[in-house]
């Protein structure tokens, strides 16, 4: 099958069913652990982990491969991944809780938002939507370009965060907005500022009050994991190159934040996953089943407020799909509604064009065994 891309870039109840009542069935258990060892060793990636959750239940686990290329540490099930732009589903979430509470409207502007920084801006600002922000249609710049200020720790983003977007919205957008999609992280960005500018507390904090916390996540975090898990690896030229855990080199700068920057477990990106699939299938959950359906529904290229939404056939019917990579990861989550599943795939090695096929073709392989 093809593997969908988006535009050829890389692209995550008031408490979700605990992963304690589990309904591994060993059928697929088998599957999934067979493939991710191969996966590994037919492509060469550094480590590897899976799952797959159907009717609410954990249904499959697995992990493969090492933590380093050095191969002294295997990765676990219980290990944590980078999710890179899987992010910016949880930024449209965070935007979708505050919709709820009429803290903020899709229609709202960004002049609206920032009113006291309009002037300073470029006009062409003024009127770019949270929508259009979310659905890469804002015409904003792809990214902040190669000398954005490196900035590693959340609670010091901020800050910066102001000065990066204020800089950039001197200049016009790149198009006129709502006239293309233009995938832009630097777009997520400015959406996640107007979010913490109008809730007066700083994205990471919101995202964790709003979307982590009332799913019963406890993994999450902001950059690459530290301690003892899994490290990013850099493919350069043939060669793999293990990444620094913190500083520069390390992930992309904590400004972007809300287009890219959190990690957590496999089983709580299954979990985050069910928030998505209940709303898509009618259900409420952390947020009204309306309101989910209302950011699932795409605006141009397919895309919707942080998910693609394209029909598959393995999953007999549509799908909702992100995947990340800052070039030292790469993760995978697929809302199949049709099946009532949720898969997640993620390794630590920035292979992207060996991964995602890779990945695409055993979550097929895993929806078609399902009714």
């Amino acid at each position: 099958m093809r593997v969908p891309t988006l535009k050829s870039i890389i692209l995550v109840l008031l408490a979700a069913p605990s992963l304690c009542a589990h309904a591994f069935d060993s059928g697929t258990q088998d599957l999934l652990t067979e493939a991710l060892d191969d996966i590994v060793e037919t492509e060469g990636l550094v480590g590897a982990a899976a799952g797959i959750r159907v009717n609410g239940n954990l249904r499959a686990l697995a992990a493969a491969g090492h933590r380093t290329k050095a191969r002294k540490s295997q990765v676990t099930t219980d290990d944590l991944w980078h999710t890179g732009s899987i992010t910016k589903s949880m930024t449209a979430l965070l935007i979708g809780s505050m919709m709820e509470r009429e803290e903020i409207r899709l229609e709202d502007t960004v002049a609206e938002v920032l009113p006291e920084r309009a002037k300073a801006m470029d006009p062409g600002w003024h009127g770019i939507t949270v929508h259009q922000l979310l659905t890469h249609t804002s015409g904003a710049p792809g990214s902040f370009g190669p000398f954005l200020t490196f900035v590693g720790i959340p609670a010091k983003a901020a800050e910066a965060r102001v000065a990066a977007l204020d800089s950039i919205m001197q200049s016009p957008p790149q198009a006129e907005p709502g006239s293309a999609f233009a995938y832009s992280n630097l777009g997520y960005t400015l959406a996640g500022h107007l979010a913490e500018v109008r809730l007066g507390i700083p994205w990471y904090q919101a995202v964790q009050q709003r979307v982590f916390e009332p799913l019963g996540l406890e993994s999450p975090g902001f950059g690459p994991p530290q301690g003892d898990q899994p490290v990013g690896h850099a493919n350069l030229m043939g060669f793999k190159r293990t990444a620094p855990r913190r500083g520069l080199g390390s992930d992309n700068s904590m400004i972007m934040a809300p287009a890219g920057l959190v990690h957590m477990s496999i089983t709580d990106l299954l979990r985050y996953g069910q928030a998505h699939l209940d709303g898509a299938r009618g259900k409420d959950g952390l947020l009204k089943a309306a309101t989910i359906q209302k950011l699932h529904e795409p605006r141009m290229d397919d895309y919707a407020a942080g998910m693609v939404v394209m029909q598959r056939e393995s999953a007999g019917g549509r799908i909702l799909w992100h995947n990340g990579s800052n070039t030292q990861w790469y993760a995978l989550l697929i809302i199949a509604p049709e099946k009532n599943a949720v898969v997640a795939l993620a390794t630590n090695d920035g292979a992207i064009k060996k991964a995602e096929p890779a990945f695409f073709m055993l979550a097929d392989q895993l929806l078609e065994t399902l009714p």
